[in-house]
């Protein structure tokens, strides 16, 4: 176990090392794993090269334990059995994820992710300031009734997969203020679900 506070473990092997000498990488980018980090502040440009073992994203000093935090109460309200792994690094800037196999699954949900992880940046714990923090994403804003169908497990996307990769594609461009009828049609669940309320929510 990997303590990130006096109070707070992450489930991890051991610290990750990664070589910077370069200029420190704009708030919420991405690295992959290699002799020297090499950071990527587009998302869409980063989810062409999206890797399955794992990558850095950058944050501010102290602040990758509310990252990790807010990703925990995501996969819980998925009820994830796997969950993904975190470490810390020699960087104090840099937290090093490893997804879960849910978000390798499908490349929309990769674009998700990412959106998820800079959402957490504005994360309080103390607060448990989710809401607004999930919110503070504009393009989890301006897509958030398709958030909320994939929160309420409705998670498997209809679309060609490869609609999700590359510039102007991904989440946000795929579902921005599309109706609750598209929303439906291109995020279902192949589990039985107990109607909450009539045909035609969110959640149904």
């Amino acid at each position: 176990m990997l303590e990130f506070t006096n109070d707070r473990k992450i489930n991890v092997v051991k610290i990750k090392r990664a070589k910077q000498t370069q200029q420190k990488p704009k708030l919420g980018s991405f690295a992959l794993d290699k002799p020297e980090l090499n950071w990527e502040v587009c998302r869409e440009n980063f989810s062409k090269f999206f890797p399955n073992k794992g990558f850095f994203f950058s944050h501010e000093p102290k602040q990758g334990e509310c990252i990790v935090l807010f990703l925990e109460k995501i996969e819980k309200i998925l009820s994830l059995r796997s969950k993904s792994k975190y470490a810390k690094t020699n960087l104090n800037f840099a937290l090093w994820i490893e997804p879960a196999p849910f978000w390798l699954d499908c490349h929309m949900r990769k674009s998700l992710l990412t959106l998820f992880l800079r959402a957490g940046i504005k994360y309080h714990p103390q607060e448990d300031n989710f809401q607004e923090a999930l919110l503070s994403q504009n393009f989890i804003a301006s897509s958030k009734n398709a958030v909320y169908r994939f929160l309420f497990g409705f998670t498997e996307f209809q679309g060609y997969p490869k609609m999700a990769v590359g510039i102007g594609k991904g989440w946000n461009s795929y579902f921005k203020n599309k109706p609750d009828a598209f929303v439906c049609s291109q995020l279902i669940s192949s589990k039985k679900k107990k109607l909450l309320a009539g045909a035609g929510t969110l959640w149904c």
